[in-house]
């Protein structure tokens, strides 16, 4: 199916022609074809019409993802309004500021979050901030406006987009501190539409998406779009819980899904994920931050029979900028973002030497052929992102290699990306500044294993023994989005500083991430720093090389000699018990050797009959040898079923785990 229209409403009818009783668009509330779903804009349409909204217009959306969303922002570009698209978890007083520097002067409000929490009094009260009169404030809650049944008369006519001005404006804080109102044409969409199926090798008829990505965002508004406009079914899980999506998939069939990672990662721990979601899905689209090969690897190895892509684009380019193909290898996948999306024009550049050659980093740079944004509405000429030739400069660093791939190596400015959101360290920093015992602060992105990049703070105060974290991170609830509260936040004497006696950020950056590392550790050793584990076949070969390694690992981090022989022998005497001299058979033996703050531990688990070691005392001798080694022994039952016996050996008084770790990490 061809995409040559210029406004997605004309996409729509184009299906809508084609397969008017398939399936269009479905959420927890309702479902449309493509027939009714045209019949819907047009009622939207005039339904805001008679509300007082006309063409020029800008009219905000506020709630979650919907059928109604998606109807009414459609409908008010067919008005020749702009739809501003609001991210429902920000607080109502920054939703308000941003509704007032974008001129809105109606609000279509939906459930969302705040509703939720505060009751319809909460859109008065946004209204009121955001100066807008309560005859402009619309309700299309999926429980008040059902638009199948909603014929309002006369029907305008439909708007026609003339590519010079914009059809909707999205919020982003990708390039600077405080967040800008993209101005983005219908046409973009759609032009990324049809080279989607070119740049992907994605099939792009008969497939259902399952989209779990909020549509305020560039991904959610854009995938709903291309599917749509490809005649697709689009399905909108009630809320982005594994549960919620899991029965999605199932319910539909889903064979896509787009979202960030880790709603990739909580969905695998879904009861009969195999069963309702694997067998399912055949592509993944993968938002906020490139999965690594070991997690593409994990994702594929889950996902049974899907392909992963990591998307790369900006709202500011309309979305795409690269794309990799589900041809390409893993390894192209994971350490590239694909090739240029066909249209668009990538350049790797620099300020001295200008445009780079093929290996060389800089920054990426997309022409603008008409399909990227119009600009930043409001901001002068010197704040856009395009410059005066027509390149628009994303702030990522990378370069293109001989084969024409994109890589990534880091970004100009310092915006944190968390789990898809991007944030502004300022912003933060302005909240903590707030606190009166606050000197200085600095606020960072570091890694982190769920979210990609998460937050932290630095700090200088009055009182440094009086600095309290967990205080300060409760008063941040009430003045940041709760996304947008660091991970930690780490007190300093005093920020290095450089010669001309500003923040020396690279300095500061290394210091955060050591301490950040400390923590980290200390609090793996409190439930056990695991940096062994084997899965032991039932048999006698394997108790003498098991308990040799046991004996090694324990002389590594300084047990003596003796000490260290002492460990052996206790490893060897609780394996022959468990493979020689069990009551029943143990099945596999999983064998952990785990680092805890204050002594080294050998964890045992097997499916066997429970080991009584008091009881066994009394008629073994490898019970006896056991007891007389450890400092302690202990059983536990796993939540499957199984025992697990921990073995415990105190370190020497003078030896610090955590001391000996990071030395040694430092060594290697």
């Amino acid at each position: 199916m061809e995409i040559l229209t210029t406004t997605i409403y004309d996409a729509l009818r184009s299906v809508s022609a084609q397969k008017p009783n398939a399936p269009a668009i479905t959420d927890s509330y309702t479902a449309y074809t493509f027939a009714e779903l045209v019949d819907a804009i047009d009622s939207c349409a005039a339904f805001l019409q008679r509300a007082g909204v006309k063409s020029g217009d800008h009219v905000a959306l506020w709630a979650f993802n919907s059928a109604n969303w998606f109807i009414t922002w459609c409908g008010i570009m067919r008005l020749g309004a702009v739809a501003v698209l609001v991210n429902y978890n920000l607080p109502v007083e920054e939703i308000a500021e941003l509704m007032r520097n974008a001129d809105v002067c109606a609000l279509a409000w939906g459930e969302n979050k705040a509703v939720e929490r505060g009751g319809p009094g909460t859109v008065a009260e946004l209204a009121k901030l955001a100066g807008i009169a309560e005859t402009a404030l619309i309700d299309i809650s999926s429980a008040a406006r059902d638009f199948k049944t909603l014929r309002a008369a006369p029907l305008p006519e439909a708007a026609p987009a003339d590519g010079k001005t914009p059809d909707f404006i999205i919020f982003t804080s990708g390039t600077t501190s405080k967040p800008k109102a993209v101005m983005i044409r219908q046409c973009c969409y759609l032009f990324d539409a049809r080279g989607f199926a070119e740049a992907t090798d994605v099939d792009v008829e008969d497939e259902t998406l399952c989209l779990c990505a909020p549509m305020f965002h560039c991904l959610g508004s854009q995938c709903a779009t291309k599917y749509l406009a490809y005649g697709n079914h689009v399905v909108l899980p009630k809320n982005f819980k594994a549960e919620q999506i899991a029965a999605c998939i199932s319910d539909y069939r889903a064979t896509v899904m787009a979202a960030v990672g880790t709603v990739f990662t909580s969905l695998m721990e879904v009861e009969n994920f195999d069963e309702r979601v694997a067998q399912h899905l055949k592509v993944g689209f993968v938002a906020g931050g490139s999965l690594s090969q070991t997690q593409l690897i994990r994702f594929e190895s889950a996902y049974r029979n899907a392909t992963f892509l990591n998307a790369y684009g900006q709202t500011e380019t309309a979305v795409d900028i690269a794309n990799p193909s589900v041809n390409d290898s893993i390894v192209k996948r994971s350490s590239t973002v694909g090739k240029p999306f066909p249209g668009k024009t990538v350049r790797i550049y620099d300020e001295q030497e200008g445009f780079l050659p093929p290996g060389k980093s800089g920054e990426v740079v997309v022409r603008d052929d008409g399909n990227v944004m119009l600009g930043y509405y409001k901001l002068p000429a010197e704040r856009q992102a395009i410059d005066a030739n027509g390149w628009l400069h994303t702030g990522d660093l990378g370069y293109i290699d001989k084969e024409g791939y994109l890589h990534l190596v880091g970004r100009l400015k310092e915006i944190i990306i968390k789990g898809g959101e991007n944030i502004s360290p300022m912003e933060i920093e302005k909240k903590i500044a707030e606190f009166d015992c606050v000197r200085e602060v600095k606020v960072m992105g570091a890694p982190h294993p769920v979210y990609g990049e998460t937050i932290v703070a630095c700090v200088t105060v009055d009182r440094p023994e009086n600095f309290d974290e967990a205080a300060m991170l409760r008063g941040l609830k009430d003045k940041v989005a709760s996304f947008k509260i660091p991970w930690f936040i780490f007190c300093f004497d005093k920020f290095p500083l450089n010669d001309n006696n500003k923040i020396d950020q690279r300095a500061l950056k290394s210091m955060m991430l050591a301490r950040l590392h400390a923590r980290l550790l200390d609090e793996q050793l409190y439930t056990g720093l695991s940096v062994v584990q084997l899965t032991l076949k039932n048999t006698a070969y394997n108790i003498v090389p098991v308990a040799s390694l046991v004996e090694a690992e324990a002389a590594r981090i300084g047990f003596s000699a003796k000490r260290a022989s002492d460990i052996r022998t206790a490893a060897e005497e609780f394996l022959t018990e468990r493979i020689l001299n069990a009551y029943e058979d143990v099945g596999d033996i999983t064998m952990d050797i785990c680092f805890m703050s204050d002594w080294f531990r050998l964890r045992f688990t097997d499916c066997g009959e429970v080991y009584d070691i008091q009881k066994n005392k009394e008629t073994t001798e490898g019970a006896k040898v056991i007891l007389s080694k450890v400092d302690s022994f202990a059983v536990a039952q796993t939540k499957d079923g199984k025992h697990s016996y921990s073995l415990d050996f105190l370190y020497d008084r003078d030896f610090d785990i955590r001391k000996f770790l990071l030395e040694h990490e430092k060594k290697d």
